[in-house]
């Protein structure tokens, strides 16, 4: 039979099954695997309870397992414990997402007998024994794949894997989910008690370090006012002392944390302008989302950002940590809408380029050049 042909078991595994981008992506590309025929499995290393993507996957017919690690080290039983739950399940894939599932899948999927591909979503930086865990891992996979071409150039030049196992491939979304919508719009800021005609800004993300979603909150609070509404969609630890922070300020009463919300699509119909205040990204699936609904975007040029959004014409990029630029592009675009919708219609043109289905057709081939190569070079068994 054509390798192409032959149905796979995918197994994805991450760290937990929370709601950040690389659980997302793996929840897509399983979701859309599975529709292609293939079996898709979710493999989280966090300890019970499940996280809240759990019951996402379950209810698109993927079956999430946990395989916990032990203790706050090492834990060496982790790969012969993932070996086992991947050969009960005859996984012939073994995707994993991330460092630490990097660590401990590749000799898991190999002990398998499987093929094993490896997707870094960030740019966070390793602690060397991590940079050396993960180098030593790296020799044991099939494909190394950065979801944006700074991340492949940044493994390069860390010399995380080996050359010729390098490969792109960006991120996609749902382009059907995420799109203009003007009675969404109507009604979302209705919900929220958003003036029909106040210009909004919003961002969508969790409240961590690595977001700095402080900075995008000092750069708006001096823009804000009844007719100017800040908008945050997330959760996180951070939560409080943005609350705090906004309490502080005289316009802190024009914004909105909402915290977790399953939908965005129609919050994101909600707003003028997308705003993303990273200190470090991937590449953001927010960032995709929002491009989709014809927004237009406002970021910090970093990770693999710039590879998606065009300065001048489908956004505006400015320094990472620089508060006063921020502030600036977003008073730019409010006193420019005619400009500012303008770089929104681009957005959404060049978003469709990141479709879930490119995205899972490139993978789907990725595994299976992987699996026909590793049978050209397995000698024939004489039995």
């Amino acid at each position: 039979m054509d390798a192409q042909a032959v149905p796979l078991v995918v197994a994805h595994v991450l760290p937990s099954f929370g709601l950040g981008g690389q659980e997302r992506v793996a929840l897509c590309l399983a979701t859309e695997q599975r529709s292609s025929g293939h079996r898709a499995l979710a493999v989280s290393l966090a300890p019970l309870p499940e996280g809240p993507l759990a019951a996402e996957f379950r209810r698109a017919g993927i079956e999430p397992l946990t395989v916990p690690k032990r203790g706050r080290g090492l834990d060496l039983s982790l790969p012969a414990r993932l070996a086992e739950e991947f050969s009960k399940n005859r996984v012939t894939v073994v995707h994993a997402h991330n460092p630490q599932s990097l660590i401990y899948a590749a000799l898991a999927g190999k002990a398998a007998a499987a093929t094993v591909v490896y997707t870094c979503h960030g740019q966070s930086s390793l602690a060397p024994g991590r940079l050396w865990l993960t180098r030593l891992a790296s020799l044991a996979i099939d494909a190394y794949v950065g979801v944006s071409p700074r991340i492949v150039a940044r493994a390069r030049c860390h010399h995380e894997c080996p050359e010729s196992k390098l490969q792109v491939i960006e991120n996609g979304v749902d382009l059907s989910a995420f799109r203009p919508d003007a009675d969404a719009r109507r009604e979302v800021r209705a919900e929220l008690g958003l003036p029909e005609a106040a210009w909004v800004v919003g961002t969508v993300g969790r409240l961590v370090a690595d977001k700095n979603p402080e900075l995008l909150l000092r750069a708006a609070l001096p823009l804000l006012g009844p007719d100017a509404r800040l908008v945050f969609v997330g959760d996180g630890p951070l939560a409080p002392s943005l609350q705090a922070l906004a309490a502080c300020h005289p316009t802190g009463t024009c914004v909105s944390l909402l915290g977790a919300r399953h939908d965005v699509p129609r919050l994101l119909a909600a707003f003028d302008v997308f705003a993303l205040s990273s200190r470090t990204e991937g590449l953001p699936l927010a960032l995709l989302e929002a491009m989709s609904v014809g927004l237009p975007i406002v970021a910090t040029a970093v990770g693999g950002v710039p590879d998606v959004v065009r300065d001048g014409w489908s956004g505006r990029l400015v320094p990472s940590g620089d508060e006063t630029a921020l502030r600036e592009v977003l008073t730019q675009l409010r006193s420019d809408p005619t400009a500012a919708a303008e770089m929104g219609r681009r957005a959404r043109e060049e978003s469709r380029r990141f479709s879930a289905a490119t995205m899972t057709s490139r993978y789907l081939a990725l595994y299976q050049r992987c699996r026909a190569a590793a049978l050209a070079q397995k000698p024939l068994s004489l039995v």
